[in-house]
């Protein structure tokens, strides 16, 4: 059975609002991957959004309390994102510590290695803050300054450790006067040493950047709209990969030999392949995947655009997932495989008449590959052979008075876990939920199956 806890459905509990957003290589990034992915795929923008906490409840193992977000660190710890306070969590510890306060700023870019060594930036600061050994030692490195007057608003867009232990690589973003946004990718000395660039781009849109790899679609001309609606026409989509031997530029797609009139990521998977969503004309689509190092990307047909409810998730399999969820009537899972076979699952919404939420709020992968879903007021576990259906284990007993869900989730690969977002007035709680708890309390969810359809 589920927990028995009190129910304030209808009462004071916000009903939940219909949800329109869309949670970074080298071997420490990809084992957090997965866990960066669960938010990106659900609040790409949380890393730049910071709330103050006025909360004064203490943090415990099981909630943490007022922060945008939390960052999962290699070593096993947390980072907390948002408000004027850096705070971390060590591997196995039960309580937050502070690592630094800016009062009246926001801490928006932090990044971590497997030493536990912790760099961050606060927005209005002028200053990288790096955090090194035990007991901690406290350096700033200025942040750099742009490369050419005409640039503004120059902002830091990531921070990472390189393997070397010596350098840290820091993309800043900014916009060229009249109009044009810059991207500009510097390795930064820790001893204090001057930047060094490593790669301009104009003129372009950012797709996605890990590590060691960024992607921007260009537009054809640089006083063009170029935004995630429509960047038509696109005149490339190209990467930019950071490695031992400099900098390699591949380019993706030529707009001459595609016409296309955007790219979009398509989130999900937790290897290193990228999927990206091409719109071309006449709304048909196309999806483009492409691993680091290789030198041309694969561009196949994709079904036409469904509805505003659909959401796409790739795989580690090279699959493509539409889900289309269709509220209170049912959830639809079209699974689209490279060589262009589909098979489909409806999950109907719960019967529960207590339920009132519906949402799609995250999803990702777990370690094993399987598919977990956070839907409505439940947590969906899916088997990885897709003929089973899935399990689901009811999260609602989390929720509180005039509480909602955050549409934020956090995976973690060891032990495994589940940290849910939460919405507070002003702040925002994450709740911890164990997979070993759901695995054992989960209950059967009906499901319809259709399979070995081909796409045309």
């Amino acid at each position: 059975m589920y927990a028995s806890v009190p129910s304030y459905r209808g009462v004071n509990r916000r009903r939940a609002r219909p949800s329109i957003r869309a949670s970074s290589g080298g071997a420490a990034v990809s084992r957090i991957r997965s866990a960066l992915l669960a938010l990106a795929l659900v609040a790409p923008a949380a890393f730049a959004e910071g709330i103050d906490t006025r909360s004064k409840k203490p943090d415990t193992p099981s909630r943490v309390h007022g922060l945008t977000t939390m960052r999962p660190m290699p070593n096993g710890g947390f980072l907390t994102v948002g408000g004027s306070n850096l705070r971390m969590l060590a591997p196995g510890g039960r309580q937050f510590t502070s690592l630094h306060r800016i009062p009246k700023d926001n801490l928006y870019r932090v990044a971590s290695n497997e030493a536990g060594d912790v760099l961050a930036a606060w927005e209005k600061d002028a200053s990288l803050h790096s955090f090194t050994g035990s007991p901690r030692r406290h350096v700033t490195l200025p942040k750099p300054k742009p490369p050419t007057d005409e640039i503004r608003d120059f902002q830091v867009g990531s921070l990472a450790f390189l393997d070397n232990g010596r350098d840290v690589l820091v993309h800043m973003e900014g916009r060229k006067k009249p109009r044009g946004e810059v991207s500009v990718a510097y390795r930064v000395p820790l001893d204090g040493g001057a930047p060094e660039l490593l790669y301009r781009v104009d003129e372009g849109r950012q797709l996605d950047r890990s590590r060691d790899v960024a992607l921007y679609v260009i537009p054809e001309r640089p006083d063009q709209p170029c935004e995630h609606r429509t960047c038509n026409p696109v005149r490339a989509v190209v990467a930019y990969e950071v490695t031992g031997q400099g900098v390699k530029h591949t380019v993706l797609l030529d707009g001459r030999d595609t016409p296309v009139s955007n790219a979009r990521m398509i989130w999900g998977n937790t290897d290193e392949q990228v999927f990206l969503e091409l719109s071309l004309a006449r709304n048909e689509r196309a999806v483009l995947r492409w691993r680091p190092g290789q030198p041309k990307a694969d561009i196949r047909p994709f079904p036409k655009f469904a509805s505003f409810n659909e959401r796409l998730f790739s795989t580690n399999s090279g699959d493509v997932l539409q889900l289309l969820n269709h509220q209170e009537e049912a959830l639809v899972i079209h699974r689209h495989t490279p060589d262009g076979r589909q098979d489909t699952i409806r999950l109907p919404a719960s019967n529960d008449p207590d339920t009132i939420d519906s949402n799609l709020h995250a999803l990702g992968l777990r370690k094993n590959g399987a598919l977990w879903m956070h839907w409505g007021d439940f947590v969906l576990l899916f088997e990885r052979n897709p003929a089973r259906n899935p399990r689901a284990y009811r999260v609602e007993p989390l929720l509180t008075r005039r509480t909602e869900w955050a549409d934020v989730a956090v995976y973690v690969q060891e032990p495994e876990v589940l940290w849910i977002g939460i919405e507070v007035g002003r702040g925002r709680d994450f709740a911890r939920v164990s997979f070993a708890e759901m695995e054992m309390r989960a209950k059967p969810w009906r499901a319809v199956r259709t399979t070995n359809t081909e796409f045309d």
